[in-house]
Formats: C-alpha cells, sequence, structure tokens
C-alpha cells in the first residue's frame, strides 16, 4: 500500500506553481536586480517539477536538494531582499510542503502513483 497516492504529482504541481511565481515576482515587487534572480531559480523548479510530475524517480534526491536550498536562501534574504515579505513567505510554504512529500517518498524507498 502507498504512503501518500499522487504525491510526487502534487509535489510537482506545487514546484511548477512556485518556479511560475518566481518568474513573475517581478509583476509584484517590481524590476530590480533582486526579482531578476528569481527568475533563473524559477525555471530550474519549473523543471524538477515536471520531473516529478511525470515521476521521474532519480528527480526526486535532486528535488529535495534545490528545494532545501531554496528555503534556506529564501529564509535568509527575507526582509533584505526587494521581494514582497508575503511572496518570500508564499515560497517557503509551498516549499515546506514539496520537502515533506519528498522526504516521504524517499524514506518509504517507493514512488507514490
Amino acid at each position: 500500500m502507498q504512503a501518500f497516492p499522487g504525491g510526487l504529482r502534487l509535489a510537482g504541481r506545487l514546484l511548477i506553481i512556485t518556479g511560475i511565481l518566481h518568474c513573475l515576482a517581478w509583476i509584484v515587487s517590481g524590476w530590480s536586480g533582486d526579482t531578476m534572480r528569481l527568475i533563473p531559480f524559477g525555471l530550474v523548479y519549473i523543471a524538477l517539477g515536471a520531473g516529478l510530475f511525470y515521476r521521474i524517480r532519480t528527480i526526486r534526491y535532486l528535488a529535495f536538494i534545490v528545494t532545501l536550498v531554496g528555503i534556506v536562501a529564501a529564509y535568509i534574504s527575507l526582509g533584505s531582499a526587494a521581494v514582497a515579505v508575503w511572496l518570500v513567505w508564499v515560497f517557503i510554504a509551498i516549499d515546506l510542503v514539496v520537502l515533506a512529500i519528498l522526504i516521504a517518498s524517499i524514506w518509504r524507498g517507493r514512488q507514490p502513483a
């Protein structure tokens, strides 16, 4: 029996959503160096999210590392970057959910459908 059926697809969808938000952060916070730096990270999140959505098994580990780094970077930059604080908290919240799903998937050793 699977612990969380559809978990990786959900994690993939969430990464794609946060990737799109990263790419569009300049609309909310204005065009600046800080918001431009979010665009490459958003594209990486979209690619990893697509890999999780299509259940490419080895992507889980890379997605875990990148998401963990993303959370730490977002928390460190909180308040000091030109990005809206509420948007950074949205990034952190979504990333925490993705991390929880990835931890469950990796720890169980199988890939939920």
